[in-house]
């Protein structure tokens, strides 16, 4: 774990300094984030009039809202990531299916190989005796 740093931010005109573990340049990200929801709020003429409490309030909901839409959106793209791990392995299965499938076949084949050799191999021999038989008898 990195050790503490302290640095400091501006945020909505006010200098903080920010105590943590992450990086400088992480901590600056976030801050400039919430400067930014803040100026974005500041600038709605609805939220001019309102208290400190209540404007705080309202720059938390807005950011909790793009907390909880970014989640969703991570959550429907873990459950696309799921979906698609659930087809790899079932392409995969597929796939040891076939192979084992082709590898039977393969020795199908062989064996009708072997067996077409026999069949030509006798069908020669056949063949010769049956030349024989015209050379010894006649046509």
């Amino acid at each position: 774990m990195s050790p503490k740093k302290d640095i400091e931010v501006l945020i909505g005109g006010k200098v903080y300094t920010l105590s943590g573990d992450e990086s400088e340049e992480y901590m600056q990200k976030v801050a400039l984030y919430i400067h930014n929801k803040k100026m974005k709020l500041q600038e709605l003429d609805s939220t001019r009039k309102l208290n400190i409490q209540t404007w705080e309030i309202l720059l938390a909901l807005n950011i909790a809202d793009d907390y909880f839409k970014a989640k969703n959106q991570l959550d429907g793209k873990d459950s696309i990531i799921e979906k698609n791990e659930e087809l790899i392995t079932a392409l995969e299965q597929e796939v040891i299916s076939e192979r084992l499938r082709s590898e039977e076949l393969e020795a199908v084949v062989g064996k009708l190989h072997s067996e077409i050799n026999r069949l030509e191999v006798e069908l020669n021999k056949y063949k010769a005796e049956l030349d024989e038989y015209i050379n010894t008898f006649g046509e």
